[in-house]
């Protein structure tokens, strides 16, 4: 019952709100790490996005490229995509847990690959966005790792 009383609110407020096209869209990405992002639609559905963020004292630039598709209701979409990634760490990393390099004082320059799943609200006469997704990556050079742990709430201001 719970359930459904929220699936009807939810209809009924987003019934207010219709979706708003747009082309391009910069905004600040947070989750467990942290930083800006930048959409741009190539075509209707299809965009690529940049991420430059911030974790474990380092920063890692990632590259994405999203198949975008509306769901029930205008404004919200939801997306997948694939994309790579290239970082930099500083030694001395305290706050990475001890299991995750036995080098902790070194340096170190990672890349590897991604990918990305998430949904996408757009508001209606208001020039933003909000979207959450998940996006694991792969580390191929530099440490090994997969981090199944990325996840990100983004809040963009529409540009055009």
């Amino acid at each position: 019952m719970k359930k459904l009383i929220i699936t009807i609110v939810f209809i009924a407020c987003s019934a207010l709100l219709h979706a708003q096209d747009y082309e391009t869209s910069v905004g600040l990405r947070l989750g467990n790490s942290y930083g800006v992002s930048v959409k741009h639609f190539v075509s209707r559905y299809n965009a690529v996005e940049g991420i430059l963020s911030s974790r474990f004292s380092g920063y890692i630039l990632t590259g994405l490229y999203t198949y975008n598709n509306e769901m029930y209701e205008p404004g919200l979409n939801w997306y997948y995509g694939i994309g790579a990634h290239i970082g930099h760490f500083k030694g001395n990393r305290t706050s990475w847990p001890d299991w995750w390099d036995n080098n902790i004082n070194d340096p170190m320059t990672i890349v590897g690959a991604d990918a990305i799943l998430g949904i996408e609200y757009v508001f209606y006469n208001t020039p933003i966005s909000i979207s959450f997704d998940l996006k694991p990556g792969f580390n191929l050079m530099g440490n090994s790792n997969i981090w199944w742990d990325e996840f990100g709430l983004t809040f963009r201001y529409i540009i055009k």
